[in-house]
């Protein structure tokens, strides 16, 4: 058996905004960066990526780049690529499972 510590979440706390009054009104600038960033989103499917990515960082000026609509891992990597290189942020709104 291995002996484990209790995790502590360092710095940001999601809870806090889930909790706060006017989290209902927040507004994507306070989650989009002030330079180009490319934002992966991990999670369980259903677990509210696509929903956070369209209404937080797409309005913010994100490209949204996903397998689902996409169909192909190639596609993504190039619509990625191809948004970096025309100066925008990128969120790839995948189930992202692992670091491949």
């Amino acid at each position: 058996s291995v002996a484990s510590e209790p995790f502590t979440l360092r710095g940001f706390d999601p809870t806090s905004v889930l909790s706060s009054p006017s989290s209902s009104s927040s507004t994507s600038a306070s989650y989009a960066a002030s330079h180009q960033e490319v934002a992966l989103l991990v999670g369980f499917p259903g677990s509210g990526k696509s929903v956070f990515a369209h209404r937080n960082l797409v309005p913010a000026g994100y490209e949204w780049v996903n397998r689902d609509s996409l169909k192909d891992m190639g596609k993504c990597k190039s619509a990625c690529a191809a948004a970096l290189a025309r100066g925008k942020s990128v969120v790839v709104d995948n189930t992202n499972p692992s670091a491949r």
